[in-house]
């Protein structure tokens, strides 16, 4: 499976992966009519991706192998459209999607191009706009009805989440927290007890978990510190060292990739000693000016030691321990 390439890839990537979690989907969004001829085995995920490499940064896939209650093999195809505007060229890449699957497929060592499996595709959208794309792509030919006729036609339910209310997006808690997170989280800043509803879905402790706040993170730049841990407090504050660690290693990473970390082209211990004072900060207290002073005049190893105890240190004392003059 290739790595994701944007956030909305990452997290419905993360959805996806587990197989159980896919089934829920596949209950809540294929079509009523096609659910009762699916047996009760959960879905196989099928690795690769299909979309054009162009279209990487736009769109997501995933592909499961299903069993009909006959036994026989079919493939429910699963594409998040995540471009802000209705692409009308949707169809035709659906199809042209569809059709590579088939290939690869008949390719196979023990494929058969005259008995392919049915694929099943389901499109989720999440844009500003309403949907207006026909979904057949024989709804996109200039044709006269008898001449139509002589098409095959291949069909597909699309999903516009932001129409769809929010108790209607699945019973089950980790599905109906990504799509929240797709629905509402795209135009920033989102209302709080949005984000709280969000944020208080998922299980704990799981990389989908880890994987959602990185997404708010990323998609509600605006958060601050106390911002983060008011909302941490109302969501899960049973768990809150455990989440706000996970925000400090994304502020982390996202200061490195975007050189905010104060004092960063000053020389790599000064770096290191101004992002382990955000850190301390973040988790505990503002730090008196001694401290980071202190903390100021360690060498880069004792800097190195000391940030990855502040990322999991239950106290402040023990966060600093190691460091002197504290």
């Amino acid at each position: 499976m290739p790595p994701p390439t944007t956030p909305h890839d990452a997290l419905f990537k993360a959805l996806l992966d587990d197989p159980r979690r896919a089934a829920a989907v596949l209950n809540d969004y294929l079509p009523p009519e096609i659910v009762p001829l699916l047996g009760h085995a959960l879905p196989e995920p099928v690795d690769g991706s299909f979309i054009d490499e162009d279209l990487a940064n736009s769109q997501s896939d995933r592909l499961f192998r299903v069993r009909t209650r006959d036994g026989r093999s079919a493939l429910v195809y699963a594409l998040l459209e995540h471009k802000s505007s209705v692409d009308p060229a949707t169809p035709i890449q659906l199809g042209t999607y569809l059709l590579r699957i088939w290939r690869r497929h008949g390719d196979a060592p023990d494929g058969n191009f005259r008995r392919l499996p049915p694929i099943i595709p389901i499109v989720f959208y999440h844009g500003r706009q309403p949907w207006s794309v026909p979904t057949a792509i024989i709804d996109c030919i200039d044709a006269d009805a008898p001449l139509k006729e002589q098409l095959r036609d291949l069909r597909y339910t699309v999903h516009h989440l932001n129409e769809r209310p929010d108790n209607a997006l699945s019973n089950h808690r980790d599905v109906a927290a990504v799509f929240m997170a797709l629905k509402h989280l795209r135009d920033e800043p989102a209302a709080f007890d949005i984000l709280v509803r969000i944020l208080g879905l998922p299980a704990a402790d799981t990389q989908l978990l880890k994987q959602l706040i990185q997404y708010i993170l990323t998609t509600q730049p605006s958060i601050d510190r106390d911002g983060w841990q008011q909302l941490i407090s109302a969501a899960r504050p049973q768990e809150e060292d455990t989440v706000m660690s996970i925000a400090i290693r994304q502020w982390q990473e996202e200061g490195r990739l975007q050189g905010l970390v104060q004092g960063k082209a000053e020389g790599k211990a000064e770096g290191m000693a101004e992002s382990l004072i955000q850190i301390l900060e973040t988790r505990f207290h503002r730090l008196d000016q001694n401290v980071k002073d202190c903390i100021r005049m360690q060498s880069a190893e004792a800097l190195s030691m000391a940030t990855k105890r502040a990322l999991v240190a239950p106290t402040f004392e023990q966060a600093v321990d190691g460091l002197t003059h504290h």
